[in-house]
């Protein structure tokens, strides 16, 4: 019965959490116009035009984060000079299993998602990964793989996860900070119209907490604990639960063993999202490998502060991955954790930065009286759809020739 429970409840908040990222926040313009019609009913004139520029805002986000990871696979074009196919079998097992989750499907809506996988000559370090929205998808694995080492398998499928649905991770980042920057402008505007400087502090903070949800490294950290997430649930299911506690202790102490690189220090959004893998991924080490990688990390500790100690950065960085290790508390699965696209705190900030930027409107506009020729705005947003659906099946088509291409050996740099 309390498992029953637990599960209801986890379902319950993963539903609401796709409705919130999915239809409201997309919508939040409209949202708030469409409220401030109740006490004015000649904002419903505004309301076409409010649909419109969401929309065109979501396309928009849809075409630059595509144009995004399309530019960075050109520019590893060097990465496709030599590439060979994974195991077929292998490759078809896991797409079976990532067909299953919902955010597949998600990703899929007309049904033309896929993923390929190659292994790259050109690669001796670490795999890389091209996330398409509802298109191909890329995967390029080390030269050395081998399909029948666990180690691998998880990187296959960790590279996998990636692409199921994280281009749509970025997406959603450019999608709010727009939608964000445009509720603080309306929040600035009408405040200073009525002088109401305490909702012009308080839309201020909200934005730049938004802004700091959804910063590059953030979501860099969302990224890569989804994809280490997905990666153990179908390693659990598809290889039992002591194989994937085993890749957890591997991949926790590769990721504790990239932060104390020398050669990371500089980097801080490296060193922040490898922080929060370690603690997610941590989780499944039992008290005993804990304990082992605490001592070990201790006795770098001494060393450091005896020998280097003005290497303070270092110190630092060892002792915040020490607490990280110590606090991650014992999960059996993450299927047992709700895994969303964003923070609690996101679903906190973004809704209070709505209610603001309505409290704020509703103040000035109550007896602004709305003309009925405002409908026809709509048609400024939907020009700037139609280009940008254009301009995105351009892309499209580019992209497709180009992995044509590299895939045949036909590649001329351009």
């Amino acid at each position: 019965m309390q498992q029953t429970i637990h599960n209801w409840i986890q379902w319950m908040l993963y539903e609401l959490s796709s409705l919130w990222d999915n239809v409201l926040s997309v919508f939040c313009i409209s949202i708030i116009i469409a409220v401030l019609t109740v006490s004015n009913h000649s904002i419903a004139f505004l309301l076409p035009l409010c649909i419109g520029l969401d929309g065109a805002i979501l396309v928009y986000a849809a075409w630059l984060k595509y144009k995004q990871t399309f530019s960075e696979m050109r520019h590893d074009f060097l990465l496709f000079s030599e590439l060979d196919d994974v195991d077929a079998n292998l490759k078809e097992l896991y797409m079976q299993e990532m067909q299953k989750f919902k955010v597949y499907n998600e990703g899929n809506r007309c049904g033309t998602k896929d993923i390929s996988v190659y292994v790259s000559k050109a690669i001796s370090g670490e795999p890389t990964s091209y996330s398409f929205f509802n298109d191909e998808s890329v995967v390029l694995l080390h030269k050395d793989f081998d399909g029948e080492e666990d180690n691998d398998r998880f990187t296959m499928l960790h590279e996998m996860s990636h692409c199921i649905g994280h281009s749509l991770i970025g997406q959603r980042q450019i999608v709010t900070r727009l939608h964000s920057s445009l509720l603080s402008l309306i929040i600035v505007i009408f405040s200073v119209l009525s002088h109401s400087w305490w909702l012009l502090f308080m839309g201020l903070l909200l934005y730049m907490a938004l802004m700091i949800i959804c910063s590059s490294a953030y979501v860099k950290s969302r990224v890569e604990m989804g994809a280490d997430a997905m990666a153990c649930m179908i390693f659990e299911h598809l290889y039992g639960k002591e194989k994937m506690r085993k890749m957890a202790r591997i991949f926790a102490k590769k990721y504790i063993a990239e932060i104390l690189d020398s050669q990371q220090l500089r980097n801080y959004g490296k060193y922040s999202y490898l922080l929060n893998e370690i603690y997610s991924i941590s989780r499944f080490m039992s008290e005993d490998d804990k304990n082992k990688y605490v001592a070990k990390l201790n006795e770098r500790l001494v060393s450091e502060r005896k020998y280097n100690p003005d290497n303070k950065v270092l110190i630092k960085r060892i002792e915040i991955v020490r607490k990280q290790v110590l606090n991650s508390p014992r999960i059996e699965s993450f299927k047992d954790k709700i895994t969303t696209w964003n923070s609690g705190w996101y679903y906190l900030v973004f809704p209070l930065l709505m209610f603001v930027a309505w409290f704020a409107t509703d103040k000035v506009i109550q007896a602004v009286e709305f003309p009925w020729w405002c409908i026809f705005l709509c048609i400024i947003p939907m020009l700037f759809v139609v280009i940008i659906k254009r301009t995105t099946a351009r892309t499209v088509i580019a992209k497709s020739d180009y992995i044509k291409n590299v895939i045949n050996k036909k590649f001329v740099e351009v």
